[in-house]
């Protein structure tokens, strides 16, 4: 079921420094499925899911009653939203470690769980189940035929899982075709960022 594409350096470089990347000297541009596993879960139950899937409205609030940055959870919620789609429920997935973030004293991680199952409820059963790796293999798939076809029109591509780096160039190119290879698997059409 699995697989996911590894081996550019790229893919392990930090934000700020993929930023700076050229290709045959040109400034690049990196475009990004937003929120793409937990989209793929509902668009493949013929749900579309518009939303911020890591926006809570209970974290929201505590971050405005605490005085907290704006988006004090935001990169520990995404991870423990693909440790729930990615982990296998008898190893309690919202326990995983999550580097560098604690959600305390704020919430416990089981507290966490049950609202982001309450938010996400017609894919919660997904949750623990280990989907991640039929995912990771379905975005390594869609990589592949962006790639390929970008490739076919000469545009040099560097992925990042679910993330491509073009020439800033071939933008427009970029974001049509991750749209047309999104749609022609999933049947729905995707959110891709900048």
């Amino acid at each position: 079921q699995g697989g996911r594409l590894y081996g550019g350096w790229w893919i392990n470089a930090p934000g700020w420094l993929r930023k700076r990347i050229t290709i045959n000297g040109q400034p690049t541009v990196e475009l990004d499925y937003s929120g793409c596993h937990i989209r793929m879960l509902y668009h493949q139950r013929g749900i579309d899911y518009i939303g911020d899937p890591y926006q809570l409205d209970e974290l929201t609030d505590c971050v405005e009653e605490h005085g907290l940055p704006e988006n004090y959870f935001r990169d520990g919620m995404k991870r423990l939203v693909q440790a729930l789609i990615n982990g296998n429920s008898d190893r309690k997935p919202e326990q995983a470690r999550i580097r560098d973030f604690s959600f305390k004293p704020y919430f416990t991680r089981p507290q966490l769980r049950q609202i982001i199952e309450d938010k996400h409820a017609p894919i919660a059963d997904a949750f623990g189940t280990g989907a991640g790796l039929r995912l990771q293999r379905l975005d390594s798939d869609l990589a592949l035929s962006i790639i390929t076809s970008l490739q076919a029109q000469g545009v040099p591509t560097l992925a990042i899982h679910d993330s491509f780096i073009v020439p800033a160039d071939q933008e427009g190119f970029l974001r049509r075709t991750m749209e047309e290879e999104y749609i022609s698997i999933l049947k729905s059409k995707p959110i891709i960022k900048i």
